[in-house]
């Protein structure tokens, strides 16, 4: 809201306030005189003055008020009409808007007392010993603030800090009854003001095609400088800039409906959503500009997630559905060749499973449901599991597994399962990737404070520009000739989450033609 005062027409407030819910007491007889003289007050001058003259009816203790409004910058307070008990000049000065105690009243809605030590670096009359100061205000707008003075001690006025606040009450419905009757808008009906205001961009063309304003929130998501460009503006003359006009006007006919453009912003490229909306009797169109950069990034990946999903998904249950069906169908299988189908159904069955799992722990660690059940382990033997359990396998594609543990048992309080998770998926890497006749070294160092396993193999490794993604959610490392792609980029960001998790981490050293080596380093507790 807005309210005129004599230093301008129009002066708003910055700061933001709650309600005062203080209901005045009609029963008072001064507080009931006060009302009545309130409602019989036709125009906002005569009604600012009537708050001043009934706050100093009401403190017998007070010798001055004023009521206070803003100036158009929002910067300081002036006074807007005055009341005192004698003849003499009130003297009220301007209140700075960055005083404190001033901003707590209209932030808070409460009154508020100054006194003499807070007006040695705020001064807001001459030689005024204390102040009670209380807030107008329409809904969560605020009006302007009620000021009282008293020369003599600020005690007085305390005791009558909520009768200034049921006065403040009474002023505010006054003021909004006002205000309405006059026909004078505040700031949210300004529609300059109201649009400054938005964080959505909004554009108004007219019916000539001029561009006749362009709010801030727009010219930032364009990276326009703060004048440009000049308006009125041709939408389609040189003044114009391109991405305006690319936004406004991307086919060159009015649009007539909603639509998205990309187009280069303040800080690189941006999508955003038009909103046309015709302006009805007025001619032209009112467009509102949504950023929508991040929705359609994020929209992005999701289609590429699904599209991922699918196609690693549907490999395995075509190879289980093939071979299901070869089986039904041919009655004359010999032992043999049953055998290796059924392998088949069973290795594609554990690949659907291990990609069904990696899912499930993904949502679990966004969504942080993602746990840590630590208990005493002893690492070394449950390594010695894993590479036991792992040899047949690696075994079968001709290479060697070995272990190195340090002599003495090494225990630690950690989580065994996700432990077992994270170290054998790091060994089913390297079986996957090391070529025939290659080795795996799992070995295991421990520290006072840590212990550190190592899985280590002769593979092709990892080419430099990639080695720091291997531990990104759904990166894949470039693919190496002859070697199919399995997964969906999930395991060793899985691993490195539940490593964290752990209180530790992994790390990554490889180069291309020279294996790699990871590290999972964990607390020693």
């Amino acid at each position: 809201m807005w309210l005129p005062s004599e230093h301008s027409d129009r002066s708003e407030s910055t700061v933001m306030m709650g309600p005062l819910t203080l209901l005045p007491d009609l029963s008072d007889p001064a507080m009931r005189g006060a009302s009545q003289r309130l409602a019989s007050a036709g125009s906002i001058a005569e009604l600012v003055q009537e708050i001043a003259n009934c706050s100093l009816v009401l403190y017998p203790s007070a010798d001055a008020a004023a009521v206070y409004t803003a100036d158009p910058s929002g910067a300081a307070w002036h006074p807007c009409a005055d009341c005192t008990r004698t003849q003499a000049p009130c003297g009220w000065q301007t209140l700075r808007a960055d005083g404190a105690l001033a901003d707590l009243a209209l932030a808070d809605g409460t009154a508020v007392i100054l006194t003499e030590e807070h007006l040695v670096s705020q001064v807001v009359s001459e030689g005024g010993a204390a102040l009670l100061m209380a807030p107008l205000h329409a809904g969560d707008a605020p009006l302007g603030m009620i000021i009282v003075r008293s020369r003599e001690a600020p005690a007085p006025l305390r005791d009558a800090s909520s009768g200034l606040r049921a006065l403040a009450t009474l002023a505010s419905h006054a003021l909004e009854r006002v205000l309405a009757a006059e026909g004078c808008g505040g700031a949210s009906h300004r529609p300059e003001r109201t649009l400054e205001a938005l964080r959505q961009g909004v554009a108004v063309v007219d019916g000539d095609r001029i561009i006749r304003q362009v709010n801030p929130a727009l010219g930032a998501m364009l990276g326009l400088a703060p004048d440009a460009p000049p308006l009125p503006c041709p939408l389609d003359g040189e003044t114009c800039p391109e991405r305006l006009r690319t936004l406004l006007d991307p086919c060159r006919v009015p649009a007539l409906g909603p639509y998205v453009v990309s187009v280069e912003g303040g800080k690189g490229p941006v999508s955003l959503e038009v909103l046309p909306s015709p302006l009805e009797g007025r001619g032209g169109t009112a467009y509102v500009v949504l950023d929508v950069t991040a929705e359609r990034v994020a929209a992005e990946g999701r289609s590429a997630f699904i599209s991922q999903i699918a196609h690693e998904l549907r490999a395995p249950i075509q190879h289980i559905m093939g071979f299901s069906s070869i089986i039904s169908d041919v009655s004359d299988l010999s032992e043999e060749t049953l055998h290796r189908f059924l392998g088949h159904i069973n290795d594609e069955s554990r690949r659907l499973a291990r990609l069904v799992d990696d899912l499930a722990e993904l949502t679990r660690i966004d969504n942080g449901r993602f746990s840590i059940q630590p208990q005493n382990v002893r690492v070394d033997a449950l390594l010695g599991d894993l590479v036991a359990r792992h040899t047949p396998s690696a075994a079968s594609k001709d290479q060697a597994i070995t272990l190195r543990l340090p002599e003495e048992p090494v225990s630690t309080e950690s989580d065994p399962a996700r432990l077992e998770q994270v170290v054998g998926n790091l060994m089913e890497n390297a079986i996957k990737f090391v070529p025939p006749g290659g080795r795996i070294d799992v070995s295991l160092d421990a520290c006072t404070d840590c212990l550190m396993i190592h899985v280590a193999d002769t593979g092709p490794g990892i080419p430099a520009a990639a080695v720091g993604h291997v531990f990104d959610r759904f990166y894949q490392a470039p693919q190496v000739e002859g070697q199919s792609r399995k997964g969906m980029g999930l395991g060793l960001y899985i691993s490195r989450e539940i490593a964290r998790g752990m209180g530790g981490d992994i790390t990554v050293e490889s180069r291309a033609g020279h294996g790699c080596a990871f590290t999972v380093r964990l607390p020693r507790q």
